[in-house]
């Protein structure tokens, strides 16, 4: 089964395959039929409490939420052994993307919480272990997460479920796992907005240096910016305004004149 995945997962990061829907296969998936039939029970079955247990269907089920399932392995490996599974059908830890970062997160906190809940007293919880297989090493092509409260039983199975470094390319610890996804989340979230700084910055300093050049080159464009100028400036509209007797155009321009110097102040 795993080779499936692998193959499906390769074809598609290339393009050959378009995108999964993701959409329930209980036809020929086990993971996908056993949920769906778990449901179904549950939404017939009459609630026991205010709080009803997942167990109302299946009594492996320990629990159902419209996102996550959690339920027992059915060949458990360790002390406890649960599988979190989402309900719709992503075929490995390989699939998940930016998107699903906190899915990713969410399982493994439901593992967890299914663990500590066997577990209550933390004087004597037994260490814990989470983790996925990878293809072409996962048996079923439905992403699933080991939960384990170890030790392993038998001792050997520990060799399956490896966090060692060399056993990474099999089995990769849910940590690393979340981590990996939320990286991608943050680096795609926040892609954009480096690259509007990147664009902005430029503009800024470009409007600066605008500025700088208007201020040094204000005298050329501006004959009153220039104080020699403007003080011939001003003794001419003085003689127009003398030899004119205060006619509407001497009086016209001494008043813009004035003007322009108090708006500049």
């Amino acid at each position: 089964m795993g080779l499936v995945a692998w193959g499906t997962e390769l074809l598609r990061t290339c393009g050959a395959l378009p995108p999964d829907d993701r959409a329930p296969r209980p036809e020929t998936c086990v993971f996908c039929a056993k949920i769906g039939a778990h449901a179904e029970r549950c939404a017939r079955a009459p609630p026991r409490d205010l709080n009803p247990s997942a167990r109302r269907g299946d009594p492996a089920f320990r629990a159902m939420d419209d996102e996550l399932v959690v339920f027992e392995d059915w060949k458990p490996a360790a002390r406890r052994h649960y599988l979190v599974c989402p309900r719709a059908h992503v075929l490995s830890a390989r699939s998940l993307g930016a998107a699903d970062a906190a899915m990713a997160r969410r399982m493994l906190e439901a593992g967890r919480a299914a663990l500590e809940a066997d577990f209550p007293d933390e004087r004597d919880r037994p260490a814990f272990r989470f983790g996925f297989h990878l293809p072409p090493f996962n048996s079923v092509d439905h992403l699933h997460m080991h939960a384990f409260a170890l030790p392993f039983e038998p001792e050997w199975k520990e060799r399956k479920y490896s966090v060692e470094s060399w056993a990474r390319f099999a089995f990769e610890p849910a940590e690393e796992t979340v981590a990996r996804v939320e990286k991608l989340a943050a680096e795609q979230g926040g892609a954009a907005a480096p690259g509007e700084r990147r664009e902005a910055a430029p503009a800024g300093r470009a409007t600066k240096d605008d500025a700088r050049k208007t201020t040094k080159a204000s005298p050329d464009r501006d004959p009153d910016a220039d104080p020699a100028r403007r003080k011939g400036t001003s003794e001419a509209a003085e003689g127009a305004v003398v030899e004119g007797g205060g006619g509407e155009g001497g009086s016209g321009e001494g008043g813009v004149s004035g003007s322009s110097s108090s708006s500049r102040l």
